[in-house]
């Protein structure tokens, strides 16, 4: 099987009767396969794309004007079939959230004066109205004499991603502010009991300072006498045993006193103790 281009021509007798025809073809096999394969790799290219919620662009400075794939159109909102790809620079930023905006522009602007590239997560305002969160990445483009002809770039949507994140971080600081806001000292250490996390109240219950605390090991608080229940009781705790005991502490000043400790084992996901 192959491609052929041909041009058929009458031939006429000098009656201008038809009396043969003249074909001159060209076999365009190889350009037609080469074709094919082009087309096949851009379908690729738009299902991985539209699979992955991932968009690309290109800025021609020549015209001053921005290339959109179909489905950056469709990341914005837009239907691929009504709207057309190409549009000027000034328009590729309406859709942009308007607090992310300007700071948006003066770091694409820095990125273009410096050459460097550059990745950045911004929001945007769809067509319906919903904001979306976006993960931006664009490089320069250079001609021959060093100078910026174009921007390459792409855009995903990282909506859910973000989203969780700053559930989490809500999540986290809600967390936090009550163990904050609790009289009872509270802590954490690790396998070697090295401090590690430490709320205010601790502040109070041993004299130092929450950052000197985290740098300080249970060695270092506890009277020699009691050191020995904290190991032992250490190994209790790797066997996955809570407890309440007492220890005699050391405060800053060198004075001693008597606290209740209450302990949970803390295990990572492959059941490795990490501490308590």
């Amino acid at each position: 099987l192959f491609w052929e281009a041909a041009s058929i021509s009458p031939i006429f007798d000098k009656n201008k009767k038809t009396i043969n025809y003249l074909k001159v073809a060209e076999d365009i096999t190889e350009r037609k396969l080469g074709q094919e394969a082009l087309q096949k790799s851009e379908k690729r290219l738009k299902d991985a794309q539209q699979l992955a919620r991932i968009g690309n662009y290109e800025v021609d400075f020549k015209t001053n004007s921005v290339f959109w794939s179909d489905e950056l159109l469709r990341i914005y909102g837009f239907d691929p079939k009504k709207t057309s790809n190409t549009m000027s620079i000034a328009d590729s930023f309406a859709n942009v959230h308007p607090e992310d905006n300007k700071w948006l522009r003066e770091e694409i602007d820095s990125a273009i004066s410096s050459g460097k590239e550059i990745s950045l997560v911004y929001r945007i305002i769809k067509q319906n109205g919903d904001v979306r969160y976006l993960n931006g990445s664009q490089e320069p483009v250079f001609n021959e004499l060093g100078e910026l002809c174009r921007i390459s770039g792409t855009a995903q949507d990282i909506t859910e991603k973000k989203e969780a994140e700053l559930k989490l971080l809500k999540s986290e600081e809600k967390y936090r502010s009550l163990v904050e806001s609790i009289d009872e000292g509270l802590a954490i250490v690790d396998e070697n009991e090295n401090m590690i996390f430490v709320n205010s109240a601790s502040e109070r219950i041993f004299g130092y300072k929450k950052e000197n605390l985290i740098q300080m090991n249970l060695k270092d608080l506890i009277t020699e006498r009691d050191y020995c229940k904290v190991l032992e009781q250490t190994k209790n705790r790797q066997k996955g045993q809570s407890d309440s005991y007492e220890l005699t502490i050391v405060k800053k000043d060198g004075s001693e006193a008597i606290i209740s400790i209450t302990s949970s084992p803390v295990f990572s996901v492959d059941h490795k103790y990490e501490g308590a």
